[in-house]
């Protein structure tokens, strides 16, 4: 069960891999994921209780699904459930939560990070191509209280940062809607708690 400096349950999708130079000596970085597609390499940690060791999944595809947490100086996800995938066609549609053709992988939404966060937090997404994106943050009572991006931008991995400071704690949602050309509308939100 997620700690109370754990973020929402996330699922991703890739190969596990062994970090042939790990450096953390809390063996945080000992394993990672490499994406199908849309993030940046995850490192991996099983979680506490769970009983699945990483190195027999080495080198296969996988849906892992856990929580965002560290040891200070890394950020790891936290795996409670680990699933082997077919080798080919798997479609992640669904783990995007698009649920649309042909948009797996061109848009992605990344947990924010650090989350919880005080007072700011970065926020990552991924343009798989050229798009036009507006990034909101809105209260938990679904008010908008900050317009982050509202532009077109090119293909790319792009990051910005939210300060929080002048809002009092609690759970915000980062809301990313993108649009490309030939392409459905791309929506996906993420909660981000606000620590005071």
């Amino acid at each position: 069960m997620p700690d109370q400096h754990a973020s929402a349950i996330e699922k991703r999708r890739g190969l596990v891999r062994r970090n042939d130079t790990p450096v953390c000596i809390n063996q945080c970085d000992d394993f990672y994921l490499e994406p199908d597609s849309g993030y940046g390499l995850t490192y991996l940690k099983v979680g506490p209780g769970v009983n699945i060791i990483l190195g027999q999944y080495v080198d296969n595809h996988v849906e892992v699904t856990g929580y965002r947490t560290g040891c200070g100086a890394c950020l790891d996800l936290v795996i409670s459930e680990i699933t082997r995938l077919p080798a080919t066609g798997v479609s992640d549609d669904h783990a995007n939560g698009t649920g649309g053709p042909g948009l797996a992988g061109t848009f992605l939404l990344h947990q924010n990070y650090p989350n919880p966060f005080n007072p700011s937090t970065t926020i990552e997404y991924s343009l798989r191509l050229e798009a036009r994106v507006d990034v909101n943050v809105f209260d938990i009572l679904g008010r908008h209280v900050a317009t982050l991006v509202s532009a077109r931008q090119r293909a790319g991995d792009y990051r910005i940062v939210w300060d929080g400071s002048g809002f009092v704690g609690g759970i915000f949602l980062c809301r990313f809607l993108a649009s490309g050309k030939g392409q459905s509308e791309f929506v996906q939100t993420k909660p981000m708690i606000l620590l005071r």
